[in-house]
């Protein structure tokens, strides 16, 4: 019987072309990644991940710093498939090229003042051109060609995610919305923050003051107030309008923090229907970080 797929990506191409942000990409997309290894230990590394059970998507740069990169790849790799097809297991292995044009290259060394590794002493060009030719033959297997000339990091960035993302099956941007209590500190992490704290406050109703906005007398008191109503209409049009704009600009994850006194009852319930609502369209995480802390205060404070 077949066993879960592997991913693996191999992505390599011309130095200067755009792997460091690759591999950011493939991290944001739940790859395990490892830069700069040589492809003897290939064999040995997949048997870790084999070991681990938990690894299932791998992506690895492999190029010209390790030398024995055009003689050993195709080998190892190849080594590696039939030792896959002997423990039943299916990888699914592509080849990420990097490619981009000699001018843009040369721009790009002078711009950071780095050496190119093939002409430590020599002229840029020639490095970049002896590049090129060393790189011929696993071009030309390229699963996907990138050229990045014309590229900013965050489109290709976006590129990869076309290229890549479904078979990641892991979201590329998703929604933190979090309740707390502004008796105990704002949320450091937060990039939007609403103090709700001018709504009607459940913990003056006697039957309600020890309960959560994640109860129903709690949170239908906060949410069928008429004041409630108009601000949540307001606020969750607001943020449906500007969501879009965060993940235009390449942001992997946005936190939404609600704020009420203790982070119990108002800023719990907006939260939830916050969250919730949300859910429709974005993956979406609600986290209460007070409530519970909360309660307990309220608790206790009654016996005394």
């Amino acid at each position: 019987m077949a066993k879960d797929t592997l991913n693996l990506v191999i992505v390599t191409g011309m130095s200067g072309a755009g792997k460091t942000v690759a591999m950011q990409s493939f991290e944001d997309l739940g790859y395990f990644c490892i830069d700069n290894m040589p492809p003897n230990l290939l064999p040995k590394f997949w048997e870790l991940v084999h070991e681990s059970g938990t690894i299932k998507k791998v992506a690895l740069v492999v190029d010209i710093r390790s030398r024995a990169f055009y003689d050993e790849i195709f080998s190892m790799l190849s080594q590696v498939d039939e030792d896959e097809q002997e423990k039943h297991q299916k990888v699914d292995m592509k080849i990420l090229f990097l490619n981009a044009s000699d001018e843009e290259l040369v721009s790009r060394y002078k711009e950071t003042r780095r050496s190119h590794p093939l002409a430590m002493e020599g002229r840029l060009l020639d490095g970049i051109e002896k590049e090129r030719e060393l790189l011929s033959e696993i071009k030309g297997r390229a699963s996907v060609e990138i050229d990045t000339t014309d590229l900013t990091p965050r489109q290709l960035r976006e590129e990869i995610f076309d290229n890549f993302q479904e078979s990641s099956g892991v979201p590329t941007f998703h929604i933190e919305v979090m309740s707390f209590g502004f008796k105990y500190g704002l949320p450091i992490d937060a990039d939007i923050v609403m103090d709700v704290r001018f709504l009607k406050n459940p913990f003056y109703i006697k039957e309600l003051k020890t309960q959560t906005g994640v109860d129903k007398p709690v949170y239908d008191y906060v949410m069928d107030d008429p004041e409630t109503k108009n601000f949540y209409d307001k606020f969750s049009g607001l943020l449906k309008d500007i969501i879009p704009g965060y993940e235009k600009e390449g942001k992997t994850s946005l936190t939404i923090a609600i704020g009420c006194t203790g982070g119990q009852h108002r800023s719990v319930a907006i939260a939830q229907r916050l969250g919730t609502d949300l859910k429709k369209k974005y993956y979406v995480d609600i986290t209460h970080r007070d409530m519970e802390k909360s309660q307990k205060k309220v608790i206790e404070d009654g016996r005394k």
